[in-house]
């Protein structure tokens, strides 16, 4: 009669210890974000793509490849640039 409740007791124990596991090697680890709203960051331009007479299409490298650039869909960024160091 009394190895039933020490049973439940350590199944109980065997799933939440299972379940604590799970958590920490599955758990998302949280992406860091190459913009920030209040700073100027600069950021190394990697190719330029004329897509017609008025468009163009820059890239740039982030700070690196663990960085997502962080801006939601239908956002713009300010861009800046000094042209022929003036």
């Amino acid at each position: 009669m009394t190895k039933k409740p020490v049973l439940v007791a350590a199944g109980c124990v065997a799933v939440a210890a299972v379940g604590l596991a799970a958590y920490f090697i599955f758990r998302k680890k949280k992406k860091l974000i190459a913009l920030d709203p209040q700073t100027k960051i600069p950021f190394k331009l990697i190719d330029k793509e004329i897509v017609s007479h008025d468009t163009r299409r820059f890239r740039f490298a982030l700070q690196s490849p663990e960085h997502t650039l962080g801006l939601p869909v239908g956002n713009h960024m300010y861009l800046s640039a000094m042209i022929d160091g003036g």
